[in-house]
């Protein structure tokens, strides 16, 4: 059978949905043809022949995408850090722009790119899956589909779009574009055979129960056996915690963090606990002047490609999530960190929070909920680490807690019935 899967961002440097794809890829090559279509970004090899994947490349871009990796292609050669900083909030600056003015946050830019890459494939595929965000490819899978009604198309929704808590960066802003928003996802979701999801339960029963029989819940297939071998742990003189992912002032904010890595310096010193955190996203200004506030003890870096996040997981001693301010996303972060073994720590800024019940189940891990305050959780922590440091779940055990993490699992059923 011939698969595409169709995302934003790939290889090298994946984003959390391009993880999770990647794990998908690799289970579906035991029996399948995959080939994956994403963004070209200034890092895209050329093709996968040259970097030796087993699964077909396929780059598309916009405008604002070519511009975007030339820019940052010549920010990288000049070394200027202020350079690519500016770029980067520039060409976010551009695409917000044009979300701004868009009767939805979907930019047909973007959906003409999908649909410019599905047509050059040279075949007809048996199964799409598109990956949201970006909704993009999503509706470009369901016009493909209605000029080739043949085609399965089954979308994976990680995050929210009419409702997104990112996408619109105010409260009204999203208000006014949610009407034509919900009326793209019926259209568009209503075309699909099935639909796969992580928290849009309460959503389709809100606002599309009519298509609620074709939605299915499944996990972020993110539970794999880390594979430490191809990337070598650099020696550390100090044992090390560890965060890596997106940082949002809105979503998922570090301060509460922060306060709290500032409090252990006080009530636990002993420890010598060093924080390396590798953040992207509107809330990393925050963080870079609390480096620069306790240079000792917390070091930023930016995005880097995976195989050095692996490096980072290797070395560490305790790894670090931040939860979000919203329960209609949820971070696929601490399945990553559960199938390491390590100790892990998770932030909570609500009690509701999706990932909590999922991190008190692991045997080594802690919750700190922010209304307890940052020295009440510093405290809390140092005795966790006094605990817990050194420490390892062998990885059968986290795979027999969290089965339903699988991409084992989780291929099994989207290949499986349904409409």
């Amino acid at each position: 059978m011939r698969v595409v899967i169709l995302l934003g961002r790939y290889y090298p440097s994946y984003s959390a949905n391009g993880r999770c794809a990647k794990n998908i890829v690799d289970v579906l090559l035991e029996e399948h043809d995959v080939t994956v279509i994403s963004r070209r970004w200034s890092d895209s090899p050329a093709s996968s022949e040259e970097v030796g994947l087993r699964e077909h490349l396929v780059f598309v871009n916009t405008r604002l995408d070519e511009a975007r990796a030339r820019c940052e292609a010549q920010g990288r050669e000049s070394g200027a850090g202020v350079q690519r900083r500016l770029f980067d909030r520039m060409f976010a600056a551009a695409n917000y722009g044009k979300t701004f003015i868009g009767r939805t946050p979907c930019h047909q830019s973007g959906v003409k790119a999908y649909l410019k890459g599905l047509s050059g494939l040279g075949f007809i595929p048996d199964q799409l899956i598109p990956i949201s965000l970006p909704f993009e490819a999503v509706v470009a899978c369901a016009k493909y589909k209605a000029l080739h009604p043949e085609v399965k198309v089954t979308p994976i929704l990680f995050d929210q779009f009419a409702e997104s808590g990112t996408l619109c960066k105010t409260a009204l802003e999203r208000k006014m574009k949610m009407k034509e928003g919900l009326r793209l996802e019926r259209e568009v979701l209503g075309a699909c055979d099935r639909v796969f999801h992580v928290t849009w339960s309460d959503h389709v029963d809100r606002c599309m129960p009519e298509l609620a029989d074709r939605f299915e819940r499944i996990e972020h297939p993110l539970l794999v056996r880390p594979d430490y071998s191809a990337s070598e742990p650099e020696p550390k003189n100090r044992a090390t915690a560890v965060y890596a992912g997106s940082i949002d002032n809105v979503v998922r904010k570090p301060k509460h963090l922060l306060d709290v890595i500032a409090e252990l310096q006080k009530v636990a010193p002993q420890l010598g606990l060093a924080f390396e955190i590798y953040a992207h996203g509107g809330g990393v200004d925050e963080i870079k002047e609390a480096a620069q506030a306790l240079p000792e003890t917390i070091a930023y870096h930016e995005p880097v490609p995976s195989e050095e996040i692996k490096k980072a997981y290797a070395s560490a001693a305790l790894l670090v999530s931040i939860g979000n301010t919203v329960i209609n996303q949820k971070p696929s972060k601490t399945t990553e960190y559960f199938a390491t073994g390590k100790p892990v720590v998770h932030v909570a800024c609500r009690d509701d929070d999706p990932v909590i019940p999922e991190v008190e189940a692991y045997p080594l891990g802690i919750v700190l909920y922010e209304r307890s305050g940052a020295r009440c959780n510093a405290g809390k922590l140092a005795a966790f680490c006094e605990r817990s440091l050194g420490r390892c779940v062998p990885f059968e055990e986290v795979a027999r807690l969290y089965a339903e993490q699988t991409p084992e699992h989780i291929v099994a059923e989207m290949l499986g019935g349904g409409s």
